[in-house]
């Protein structure tokens, strides 16, 4: 894996943070996982998913 993109934040339409994997543009869609407002700073996922967007 490349350097460690993990805590990376980013705007998405959502009402809530979600967990997208870093090579979903290569593939043409982008594979959102939500989590929850008050949920864990880290992704219970594997190391595919690593940028963080937080809804502002």
């Amino acid at each position: 894996m490349g350097p460690h993109l993990r805590g990376r934040t980013g705007r998405v339409p959502f009402s809530m943070s979600a967990w997208v994997a870093p090579n979903a543009g290569k593939y043409g869609q982008v594979h959102v996982i939500p989590v929850p407002q008050n949920g864990p700073t880290e992704p219970p996922y594997p190391e595919e998913f690593l940028f963080r967007f937080t809804h502002v």
